[in-house]
């Protein structure tokens, strides 16, 4: 869905340059004694702050919960867990240490990517904070769900040829009930599978849809360098799920549309001064 493609967008560009927020607190971590129980360890006398190690402990509980959920499982216990995120974390105080014993922490490389760490993290607070102020009604999601298609499944029977002329001809002689065409090399015939409507071209489906099993689409489809002969072979109608089940898909969907409409209308707001 839209809301969690955003989100994953600004998650790779956080993991890109994840390593680099250990070294960004070192100036934090460094004013911390050694009997300060906000210390979670020394690496190498370099303090590593107990809060660093907590928010990585609970981003990484939340990973799991949410992988358990979808699969319709219940949270597995990981006893292996908060030795494993110790260990990582610890993992990645060395390798920073390891790259600024090379001066790697004062490269334009370093700054660059510490300065697009700290706007990406800023960007992804700001669009959690337009999202928790969306309001969806009851009322929306349960107009939603009853505008919603009804999904068809399509088979389909294909002639295929880079001929456009050869094409019009294949589908003159399958109407006519010719299959003298079957031995003819320059034609390629392809069954499909089960196909959902959403899965093939708009502008194919709109055809598609007013066919009857047997009907061909009224003129050769040109497709990936092909001309394309289609014919319906089968087509199913499929039960609509219940509410309950497709309520917080069409809830984030929604979500999402808000979402989208907000940032369109900052972009649109904002003075922009660009070379580029």
């Amino acid at each position: 869905m839209t809301t969690k493609k955003t989100m994953l967008s600004l998650a790779c560009l956080i993991m890109a340059t994840g390593l680099n927020s250990v070294t960004a607190s070192d100036e934090k971590q460094q004013s911390l004694n050694s009997t300060d129980s906000a210390i979670f360890a020394r690496v190498n006398d370099e303090p590593v702050a107990q809060d660093l190690y907590d928010f990585l402990l609970a981003s990484r509980e939340e990973q799991s919960d949410d992988g358990s959920t979808a699969t319709g499982n219940a949270p597995r216990a990981q006893p292996d867990l908060r030795g494993q995120v110790a260990r990582d974390l610890i993992m990645t105080v060395l390798l920073a240490q390891k790259a600024k014993a090379g001066d790697a922490d004062k490269s334009a490389q370093f700054k660059l990517e510490l300065e697009l760490f700290s706007q990406t993290l800023l960007a992804q607070i700001a669009v959690q904070e337009i999202m928790a102020g969306i309001e969806v009604e009851e009322a929306q999601i349960r107009k939603r769900y009853a505008q919603q298609p009804p999904q068809t499944l399509y088979r389909f029977m294909i002639w295929e040829t880079s001929s456009k002329k050869l094409a019009a001809n294949t589908l003159d002689l399958l109407r006519a009930g010719d299959q003298a065409l079957e031995q003819n090399p320059l034609i390629t015939r392809i069954e499909t599978p089960w196909l959902m409507g959403t899965d093939i071209d708009p502008e194919v489906n709109r055809q598609v849809m007013e066919l009857n099993i047997e009907q061909f689409v009224g003129s050769p489809i040109h497709q990936d360098e092909k001309w394309k002969v289609v014919q319906l072979i089968d087509k199913r109608e499929l039960t609509r799920e219940p509410y309950a089940q497709e309520r917080d898909n069409i809830r984030a969907d929604i979500v999402a549309e808000e979402l989208q409409k907000k940032l369109d209308s900052l972009f649109a707001a904002a003075e922009i001064i660009s070379d580029q």
